[in-house]
């Protein structure tokens, strides 16, 4: 890797709200049956709700956003977690296909199941994959996420379906002695 391809990965800052916009947009333009929300919708949203989307997802317990950014300093990807019931998900990872290839999905995953681990550490993970997403799939295969069988329809035209998988926490700690 050259100089130039240097990524890093970090916790997005508060004050990253329109890059992060910047992002999402061209997320949904490109890859649009992979994600929940849609193009319009997102370009619809004024500035204060990507401000506060950034913050929470900046200083949050209960949620937090990760990005990679390149040496010039543009965000080249995302990954988020939200909590909810106590549940936590993961949800919008996507990586610019510029930059793709480059196992930044994999780098922002474990960071952010990193950050996972710590905030709800005996919690399953849950996410929701689009099958005919292979390369996510497979990331997420590979990080021990499983298909728990259930589906759910997105409300895009096309239609599209996305299919849960789940992630066990570690098991640290504990004697199998009875």
């Amino acid at each position: 890797m050259t100089t130039r391809d240097t990524i890093y990965i970090r916790r997005i800052r508060s004050g990253d709200w329109d890059a992060l916009r910047i992002l999402r947009l061209a997320a949904l333009q490109t890859d649009p049956l992979a994600f929940g929300s849609n193009l319009r919708r997102e370009q619809e949203s004024d500035p204060q709700k990507w401000k506060n989307w950034a913050t929470r997802g900046s200083t949050g317990t209960r949620e937090a956003i990760y990005v990679a950014e390149n040496e010039a300093g543009q965000l080249v990807g995302m990954i988020g977690s939200f909590t909810e019931d106590e549940q936590p998900h993961v949800w919008g990872l996507w990586v610019h296909p510029k930059s793709r290839r480059k196992r930044i999905g994999g780098r922002l995953l474990d960071q952010l199941l990193g950050w996972l681990a710590s905030a709800a550490p005996a919690r399953p993970v849950l996410l929701e994959v689009n099958p005919s997403q292979e390369a996510a799939s497979s990331l997420y295969a590979g990080r021990g996420f499983v298909r728990t069988g259930r589906t759910r329809p997105l409300g895009h035209s096309p239609p599209a379906i996305v299919e849960e998988m789940a992630r066990e926490p570690p098991v640290t700690g504990q004697s199998r002695e009875p």
